[in-house]
């Protein structure tokens, strides 16, 4: 499990990267290509046939989410974007960081699915296992980054019930994920992914001040008709 669990600190710390590199459109659009490698080492590693409506359906998704993230950055308005460009960013620090975690996330979440499936193991010992080796990997980059911090203050500063709520809902994801890892499959979970995306921002037009557009519904009619190109 060491090796799963150093590629995701390792791309966890490459998102940061990428985030502080590129505006979060590109940034949002770039990282759908993990819908891609995914698929990829699914055939290369697990061995997964995908006939070509199935790999038809992989890129309908991608246009799909693409065209809902992209109509979600728009509504975020004006203000988010200027502040974002005054930072100095350097775009292709940003984009190799970006495309790198792409890959990582694809090549990390089939080769976790086949030690799932191809192990007697349970499935909270392979969690309990994933967690273990993911502390010292995670260590090494907090002490790289914010050693200075945790030299003059608390490392949780500035933790709060908000804080919390994020950390115990990230967990309860990544037992959701291995479950479905672990029943379904890696691609099957980018699908689910990219209808959360989908679900989060119809959600935002009740509760918050996002307008659908045109564009967003086209987008989520793709992703609809992309489940369904993919069950056929």
């Amino acid at each position: 499990m060491a090796i799963p669990s150093g590629i995701y600190a390792i791309q966890n710390n490459l998102l940061y990267t990428a985030l502080s590199n590129l505006d979060a459109a590109t940034f949002q659009v770039t990282y759908q290509i993990k819908l891609l490698t995914t698929a990829v080492f699914a055939v290369i590693l697990l061995g997964k046939q995908l006939t070509r409506v199935k790999w038809l359906s992989l890129i309908v998704l991608l246009i799909g989410v693409v065209l809902v993230q992209l109509c979600t950055e728009v509504n975020t308005g004006p203000n988010q974007a200027s502040a974002a460009s005054t930072h100095h960013q350097r775009y292709w620090i940003g984009m190799i960081a970006l495309l790198t975690s792409a890959v990582s996330s694809g090549f990390a979440g089939c080769y976790f699915e086949g030690m799932m499936k191809q192990s007697h193991t349970s499935l909270w010992m392979r969690n309990m296992q994933l967690g273990a080796f993911a502390i010292p990997f995670s260590l090494m980059a907090l002490l790289a980054t914010d050693f200075g911090v945790i030299l003059n203050g608390n490392p949780l500063n500035g933790f709060n019930t908000v804080t919390w709520c994020v950390v115990l809902n990230q967990a309860l994801g990544g037992l959701l994920v291995s479950i479905v890892v672990k029943y379904a499959d890696s691609v099957l979970k980018g699908f689910a992914t990219s209808i959360s995306i989908v679900l989060s921002s119809a959600i935002s037009a009740v509760l918050f001040e996002f307008t659908p557009s045109g564009q967003f519904l086209v987008g989520t009619m793709l992703v609809i008709g992309s489940v369904v190109l993919y069950s056929m």
